[in-house]
């Protein structure tokens, strides 16, 4: 009763309520109802610290805090507090079969969506001899399809089988009248001229010769 005692400024609490611990020598106060300053936590404290954060800003929402009590004690209402924060896309491509996108590096949506743009990159250079190979590959995401056979260049019906001597990709060797051995040479075509020329000239003498024959006959 007339006794003084001395007290932290600082808070004690429990679940419901706070009080001010009783600091004097021998303080005979044990019954925390009893002590200083000792009431039920209003939760009316709009404090903005990460004590009391209850989610950071994101890119649809801003940051969230619990309601605090003037001892300190946290609630379980929450304010905000900000702005929400921007989609900002990631400079990473991410990629399936059917498109390519970014992920916004504050919450992982996909952004920059779009389906892939394919070109032609050769992987190896066919030959005369050799299959070559290429594949399809994204000019934005640099995603690749599956590599395919490049036939080489010298083979003819099946691209596995390389060309023959003579032989085209697109046509077989064809005949040469010059090299063809399937029946013989008789001789040179000018020979036969010749004898024609020959057999012209004695038919015209003999022609003569009657004809001149024929008229001694009938003159004398």
């Amino acid at each position: 009763m007339g006794k003084s005692r001395s007290t932290h400024n600082k808070w004690s609490s429990d679940g419901g309520y706070h009080w001010h611990e009783c600091t004097a020598d021998g303080c005979p106060v044990t019954d925390n109802s009893q002590k200083e300053g000792y009431a039920a936590h209003t939760y009316d404290q709009q404090v903005v610290s990460d004590t009391y954060l209850a989610s950071a800003a994101n890119c649809t929402d801003p940051a969230k805090y619990y309601y605090s009590c003037a001892c300190g004690a946290a609630g379980t209402e929450t304010f905000t507090n900000g702005t929400a924060t921007s989609h900002t896309a990631g400079t990473a491509w991410k990629s399936d079969g059917s498109g390519h996108w970014n992920e916004c590096v504050n919450c992982g949506d996909k952004m920059n969506e779009a389906a892939h743009t394919f070109a032609w990159v050769i992987d190896k250079e066919a030959t005369t001899t050799e299959k070559g190979s290429k594949h399809e590959e994204c000019t934005v995401c640099g995603y690749e399809k599956a590599a395919v056979e490049i036939p080489a260049t010298g083979t003819t019906g099946d691209p596995s089988e390389p060309s023959k001597p003579g032989e085209t990709p697109s046509e077989p060797l064809k005949d040469n009248p010059d090299t063809d051995t399937s029946s013989p040479q008789t001789g040179d075509d000018s020979n036969i001229a010749f004898w024609m020329a020959m057999l012209i000239v004695a038919g015209a003498a003999l022609t003569g010769t009657a004809i001149y024959s024929l008229r001694r006959k009938y003159s004398g």
